[in-house]
């Protein structure tokens, strides 16, 4: 998508685009299959972030409008499978709450990242992009009892070794403009 805005990679992002990409290709051969899940967001969010950094909509607005559009269909699904969840929910005041918090810390975090689409370079963007699935990963296996193998090493440790690229570009850019 950075071409698509005329933007360039340096050396290092290139190194860290390669680095991640063959992080992603040892997990695919490791695990031996892929989530269409992964394999629909990384189809359809290079074009949503594109769309929404073309039109130049501020990260509330776009939020807003994209809440109003899917709101509907959400609410349909959970009305027509999962009431018992809705019920669940509705009954117990502390699960509400729980609810409603997840719901301010997610709007939170995505109006950040969407600001930060329109904020940033395209190409340094979509590298960032990286950093939540590797920190959520460290999560999972420190915090959440997650199993780590050894074999997952080559593939995150990939993904990881583009990410500290993308830090030492960052830190070094950092001290040359202290510099100047």
């Amino acid at each position: 998508m950075a071409v698509f805005f005329k933007e360039k990679l340096t050396k290092i992002q290139w190194l860290a685009v390669a680095l991640a990409l063959a992080g992603v290709c040892a997990e695919i051969v490791r695990t031996g299959e892929i989530s269409w899940a992964t394999f629909w967001v990384c189809l359809t969010y290079p074009i949503y972030y594109t769309m929404r950094r073309a039109q130049g909509v501020r990260a509330v607005t776009g939020l807003f409008l994209d809440a109003i559009l899917i709101a509907p269909f959400c609410l349909v699904y959970l009305l027509m499978y999962d009431m018992a969840t809705v019920h669940l929910v509705l009954q117990d005041g502390w699960l509400l709450i729980k609810v409603a918090g997840l719901g301010v810390v997610s709007i939170l975090a995505l109006q950040s990242h969407l600001e930060a689409n329109r904020l940033l370079p395209v190409s340094l963007f979509g590298l960032i992009g990286y950093l939540e699935p590797a920190l959520l990963f460290v999560l999972a296996v420190t915090v959440l009892g997650g199993v780590f193998t050894w074999d997952m090493l080559t593939s995150y440790g990939l993904i990881w070794a583009g990410i500290l690229c993308l830090i030492g570009q960052g830190v070094f850019a950092m001290r040359k403009s202290k510099l100047a």
